[in-house]
């Protein structure tokens, strides 16, 4: 660069998401001076959003859109139907952990709040809040869900499965088990519930063969072997370790097998005991 005097500067920046850090110097780099003043100095702004938080935004966004709906529907359909049903069915309500917690959003709140007091009312129901939801999902005879982390488990109980889903919100499913929610009955007001509750109480399941080769396809491993799976995985790796780093088995198949075999007992009879502590089981 050049300025009037021919002379040549350089003009350096130092630019951040909220500030531009600049100076003016000469082929030396020596800050030049202009009226007595080092041109250098910093400029500062507001920072703007990264694309991390505005999809974080969006995302908080369309969970409270979804709360909303869901919230909606389900004080439509069990303030009504589920009396109509209380000599056939007992209803397990399985509330997310933070489902009354505060939020700024006062009618959802406020939703929420009526759809727990609505429930409680109803002698065919049980609000199970317990971290451990394991026993209320093994124990369902039919299972209404929407999109959540149980969307998936709720296919090992293989009962006929209804998922509820907002017609105004898209949001893709992951091709791993997209096969296997395709394979549940789809439903998305309130009609798709009653018709849902009208064909079990037929006990029909005109999806059922679908549905259990969705899940043989999606999860193929589901034969109550995994831990073993793990621990045959744990071995061979370590003994190939072994061998490639010093030419001999460092550690001994068997003192491996004796560890691991101990620690997979140990963990099993804390989840047992800590299962049946949570359901009031000696």
């Amino acid at each position: 660069m050049a300025n009037n005097n021919k002379e040549k500067y350089y003009l350096g920046l130092d630019m951040g998401t909220g500030s531009i850090g600049w100076a003016v110097t000469d082929k030396n780099y020596e800050i030049i001076k202009k009226h007595g003043k080092a041109l250098w100095g910093i400029r500062l702004f507001e920072s703007a959003n990264t694309a991390e938080e505005r999809r974080k935004y969006r995302t908080d966004r369309r969970r409270r859109e979804r709360s909303k709906n869901r919230l909606a529907l389900l004080q439509e359909i069990f303030a009504e139907e589920i009396s109509n049903y209380s000599d056939k069915y007992f209803f397990i309500f399985l509330p997310h952990p933070r489902f009354l917690a505060p939020t700024k959003d006062m009618n959802l709140q406020g939703l929420a709040e009526t759809l727990i007091k609505t429930l409680e009312e109803k002698e065919n129901v049980y609000i199970d809040t317990k971290d451990d939801y394991r026993f209320s999902l093994i124990n369902a005879d039919y299972i209404i869900i929407d999109r959540s982390a149980v969307m998936v488990e709720a296919a090992m109980v293989q009962v006929p499965i209804l998922f509820m889903y907002n017609p105004n919100y898209y949001e893709p499913i992951t091709n791993a088990i997209k096969e296997l929610i395709d394979s549940y009955y789809q439903g998305s007001c309130y009609d798709d519930m009653v018709n849902y509750m009208e064909m079990i109480t037929k006990d029909e399941d005109p999806k059922k063969r679908e549905r259990e080769q969705a899940f043989e396809h999606c999860i193929p491993c589901f034969d109550g072997k995994c831990s073993e799976r793990i621990r045959e995985d744990i071995i061979e790796s370590l003994t190939k370790e072994g061998e490639e780093e010093q030419g001999e088995l460092v550690i001994l198949k068997e003192q491996i097998e004796k560890i691991i075999d101990k620690k997979l007992e140990e963990n099993t009879e804390k989840i047992l005991e800590a299962i049946k502590k949570e359901n009031g089981q000696k």
